[in-house]
């Protein structure tokens, strides 16, 4: 089956247009659980708003398994792109 293209060349043009903003640096603390240091750099596309009313978040296929791990019990969306080689 030949995945359909419309959707990631309009996902290609969403994460052109908009810039990422980085809100929550790498070893940062969670702001309302200071205890909670973040693993990763945390963002999103600017001007976009996903299912939790925050902006869509930008994330890496290798940071996914580290956004899962540090959620654990989080469920969590990843929908790979078929158009991206993967290693």
């Amino acid at each position: 089956m030949t995945p359909n293209s419309n959707f990631w060349h309009e996902m290609a043009a969403l994460a052109t247009s908009n810039s990422i903003i980085m809100d929550r640096p790498k070893e940062s603390p969670h702001p309302r659980y200071p205890d909670v240091i973040y693993p990763l750099d945390y963002g999103y596309l600017e001007g976009t708003t996903s299912a939790d009313g925050d902006g869509t978040d930008v994330c890496t296929e290798e940071d996914v398994q580290i956004i899962q791990d540090f959620h654990q019990q989080m469920h969590t969306l990843y929908i790979p792109n078929p158009m991206v080689a993967t290693t």
